[in-house]
């Protein structure tokens, strides 16, 4: 016999006779069956709950009822368990509180008593329901709205539990969701939001991140914060709530959390009563957290991109050119990486990615990893995350959603600001979460940036661009004429943002992979750009891409990619000075012929111009004549200009064939025609099966015998 039916017995509460065949429960119950066979199953488990009851939980005896009748229609049930509720006086009502249903120990799956009991308690008007073996037991409340799984019922003249959700709670904590779900409530509460256009995608979303750093922020409030600390998540509607007074809780919770991490959010919480407890129903059970890395990046991704389809298009770059550009590379946890203009953030996740995941392939490969090795591998990404990743983006919005994106991937949005990717970089560092926003500091620049909006001389930076904001001067011209740059008043934005990325890296090592238009590569009014970038970086690898990548995005702009490494200064300055001289060898060649053809032109021309002249001074004026005039003169110049052009193609391809042999080193170059998207951006395949994964593996082995190596002879 158990202590607990000993205790029992000592009290009073049952008795069972001398051959122990039969239990009869001193109850005073009218109805129902306080005598029962006695048995060591499940009569021992219902007689052990009862002790409990009364002497754990202080309810009387006379207020339990056993085996009472539950009438549903022809069938006569019968529960194992009723609690009745009591009147002023403290005496038993008819009116049944509490529904137990009790198994045998030995039945560990109580979901079905459960069941049972949740049945016959709405049956009874009961306000709980409780399924017990003896060792576990599931309690539901059962409120008007819904039915919470809770902990364990009130002490007699207790009240129902405050809160539904606990932390660290073995029955009522929050749990992660699994892909469908999440991607099923995120649509759901973008149609809602998003109220069928009558809202302004950006501040629906803009909306929705407050409500989701929110819970997130809430989830990770640990006893150490003792100043918000509850033992209940404050992410919920508490039991006595109207939605007017969860409005003002979740409004003062969010300024409360904003406060703590101002770099997020600098404004209110606008979602209406209604619109609040919406979100809150909708996410409250769930924890964002714990919810795996893997599937909520991609899904909130996708998310928010489908805030912004169309206008904001620019701000996003399809998932898997991401992963091929960041996955190039095998990132190690001292790196420094930057997008200048990083939009949603991107680049930033995947990096974050591929550092979470070699954590967890390392804490895989021990056999029995300690609580130790799971914070180290914790802290190797996380630190990674804080101090290693930096992100500028110069609307606030997508800004701002970069950093949610981030927040959701447990953190790294430390060094997102919100400004231009252009500006002078003291004016990065005003604050200090941008003083490493510096020149020369950073290992690698993953970035897309945005293409052919101009930047007009008005900007306040625009003259700090040493390269790019004065006309180029073609060194021919240079040499023969004296000619000198002049102030531009506006450049492209792709244009200004690769001298940035010259100045963010670190000299000799330092690698930007970035998205750029075929036209910088290809149009011959751009070869002062390609002589820049010859200039200042060796040519890693070219990626043609196909002409559909962009098109979901709202851009069809043909592009590549492009991977260069910044040069040493002293590889810069000897590729300069033997270019410089180079280039003076081959004009000093043919700077006679081309004088030569100038001064024939000339002589040619005085005749003719002299007619002209002479022509438009008459009163009667030859049209005629004049026109003939003028198209020999348009004629002769063209006929002077092609042939002063083919002695400039001779100067270009001496000295193109003279600098090839300066620096000799392979260029990794693939074309791309798989990507695992089509233009209109739904998936045709895996990305392990795309052209992007294969050509990845095969340019891995290229950089690590060529650059890690030095084997320049690679082929």
């Amino acid at each position: 016999m158990s202590n607990l039916v000993q205790k029992g017995l000592d009290n009073n509460l049952f008795e069972i006779n001398d051959d122990k065949t039969y239990i009869t429960y001193n109850t005073n119950q009218k109805n129902g069956n306080a005598r029962q066979r006695w048995n060591d199953t499940e009569e021992k488990v219902r007689a052990e709950t009862i002790v409990k009851l009364v002497q754990e939980q202080h309810y009387p005896i006379t207020t339990i009822g056993i085996e009472m009748p539950v009438s549903r229609g022809v069938d006569n049930k019968r529960a194992d368990i009723i609690i009745y509720k009591v009147d002023k006086k403290k005496k038993k009502t008819n009116q049944a509180y509490i529904v137990i249903e009790t198994k045998t120990k030995e039945e560990r799956n109580i979901k079905g008593a459960k069941d049972q009991a949740l049945s016959y308690a709405k049956f009874t008007g009961a306000e709980y329901a409780v399924a017990t073996n003896g060792k576990d037991s599931l309690t539901i409340h059962i409120g008007k709205d819904e039915d919470r799984t809770v902990d364990s019922i009130p002490d007699f003249g207790g009240d129902a539990p405050k809160w539904k959700y606990l932390r660290n709670s073995k029955t009522n904590d929050i749990s992660p969701m699994d892909k469908d779900r999440l991607k099923g409530l995120l649509k759901e509460i973008h149609d809602y939001l998003w109220n069928g256009g009558k809202r302004n995608p950006a501040e629906a979303f803009n909306e929705f991140s407050k409500i989701v750093f929110t819970k997130i922020m809430d989830e990770k409030v640990t006893k150490k914060d003792k100043k918000n600390y509850t033992p209940h998540y404050q992410f919920q509607k508490d039991r006595d709530e109207t939605n007017e007074q969860l409005e003002l809780r979740i409004k003062a919770l969010y300024d409360s959390h904003k406060e703590k991490d101002a770099n997020v959010f600098d404004d209110k919480l606008i979602l209406d009563e209604d619109e609040i407890a919406f979100l809150v129903k909708k996410l409250d059970k769930y924890n964002l957290n714990k919810t795996d890395l893997d599937i909520k990046g991609k899904i909130f991704q996708d998310f928010f991109a489908d805030f912004f389809k169309g206008d904001a298009g620019q701000y996003f770059t399809p998932m898997n050119i991401v992963r091929f550009i960041v996955n190039l590379f095998d990132l190690q946890e001292s790196d420094k990486v930057i997008d200048p203009s990083c939009g949603s953030g991107g680049f930033l996740l995947q990096c974050l990615a591929q550092m979470q995941g070699k954590a967890k392939a390392e804490l895989e490969s021990i056999e029995n990893p300690t609580h130790d090795d799971i914070i180290e591998a914790h802290n190797y990404w996380h630190s990674f995350a804080e101090h290693n990743l930096y992100g500028i983006e110069i609307s606030g919005g997508i800004s701002r959603t970069a950093k949610m994106n981030m927040i959701i991937h447990d953190d790294g949005h430390t060094h997102v600001i919100t400004h231009d990717g252009l500006d002078r970089f003291e004016n990065f560092q005003s604050k200090p979460e941008s003083s490493n926003f510096k020149p020369n500091n950073f290992d690698y620049v993953f970035t897309n940036p945005p293409f052919g909006s101009n930047i007009k001389d008005d900007k306040p930076y625009f003259s700090t661009f040493e390269k790019f904001s004065n006309t180029t001067v073609d060194f021919i011209d240079a040499l023969i004429d004296n000619k000198k740059s002049k102030d531009l008043k506006n450049q492209k934005s792709e244009v200004l943002f690769l001298e940035r990325y010259y100045q963010l890296l670190k000299p000799s090592t330092g690698i930007v992979a970035m998205v750029l238009p075929d036209g910088v590569l290809t149009n011959s009014s751009m070869q002062n750009i390609r002589d820049y970038l010859m200039e200042k970086f060796k040519i890693v690898a070219s990626f043609s891409l196909p002409q559909h990548t962009f098109a979901n995005y709202g851009a069809g702009v043909k592009s590549s990619i492009l991977v260069l490494q910044k040069k040493s200064e002293k590889q810069e300055k000897k590729f300069i000075d033997t270019q410089d001289k180079i280039r003076l060898k081959h004009v000093k060649i043919h700077q006679p012929e081309i004088l030569s053809i100038r001064k024939e032109l000339k002589d040619k021309l005085i005749p003719l111009t002299k007619n002209l002249k002479d022509e438009k001074k008459k009163e009667l004026i030859d049209e005629d004549k004049l026109l003939n005039l003028q198209e020999k003169i348009s004629d002769l110049k063209d006929e002077y200009k092609l042939k002063e052009e083919i002695v400039r193609d001779k100067i270009y391809q001496a000295v193109n064939t003279d600098m090839s042999k300066v620096e000799k080193y392979p260029i990794f170059m693939s074309i791309i025609e798989e990507i695992g998207e089509d233009a209109k951006g739904k998936i045709t395949c895996k990305y392990e099966k795309t052209e992007l994964a294969s050509v990845s593996e095969e340019f891995k082995k290229f950089y690590d015998e060529v650059y890690i190596k030095g084997n320049v002879n690679f082929t």
